[in-house]
């Protein structure tokens, strides 16, 4: 289906807020307390995605078993106190937000970010847009249960899948979305769009894409 959605739902980290520097700096910072080596945010930013839980098993890689449970109970202190040390919107979102509201376009935020970090972020950042955190549902994405949360506290759980679109920055947000029925809307500066084929390269042109002002071909929306 092309044309214009109805609502827009967003992913957070790496598609509307630019955090993978603080979310990197608090794992680093837990691995050398736990004895394993820092990672450095270019390899951290791609980890990102699954969950704090993901994101750790991943860092530790084959010293999970041994590593885990210290470096698990650690980080989300840490990460708290980092929590918006350099992160910010993504230039250009303030604008989009603003038009797709213009256009009559209903957009909320669906993340797998905990919403103890979720909250400040997006009071901090004045995201005034409903959101659902995928520690308040019993699965995270690629699971639908935190998108479908996002519709209802967006007062539109009844808005067919057809006119829904999910925007993200990897690969696990496209499966999100085919999971829920929406359209899926990938964006290429996010932090891990590689395999997100098309994926829009600028927050004007994701705009564009949104409001159904690209050719059909143009828009992911598989």
């Amino acid at each position: 289906m092309s044309g214009p959605v109805s609502v827009a739902v967003f992913d957070l980290d790496g598609t509307l807020i630019d955090s993978h520097r603080d979310i990197a700096a608090a794992l680093d910072e837990v691995l050398v307390d736990v004895g394993a080596e820092p990672l450095g945010p270019e390899v951290i930013r791609t980890m990102i995605g699954g969950g704090a839980k993901v994101l750790i098993q991943r860092a530790l890689g084959d010293r999970v078993d041994a590593l885990f449970a210290s470096a698990h109970a650690r980080f989300y202190d840490v990460y708290r106190r980092r929590l918006l040390e350099t992160t910010r919107l993504y230039d250009g979102v303030e604008a989009m937000l603003a038009t797709l509201a213009e256009r009559g376009v209903v957009c909320a935020i669906a993340t797998n970010k905990p919403a103890a970090f979720t909250a400040p972020i997006v009071e901090a950042l004045e995201l005034e847009l409903p959101w659902a955190s995928a520690d308040e549902v019993p699965d995270k994405k690629p699971d639908p249960a935190v998108v479908r949360l996002a519709l209802e506290r967006a007062g539109a759980p009844d808005v067919p899948a057809a006119h829904v679109g999910y925007v993200g920055d990897m690969p696990i947000d496209r499966e999100t979305a085919a999971r829920c029925g929406a359209r899926f809307f990938g964006v290429g500066w996010g932090f891990d769009p590689a395999g997100l084929e098309g994926a829009a390269e600028t927050v004007a042109s994701l705009t564009d894409r949104l409001l159904g002002r690209r050719a059909p071909e143009e828009t992911i929306d598989k």
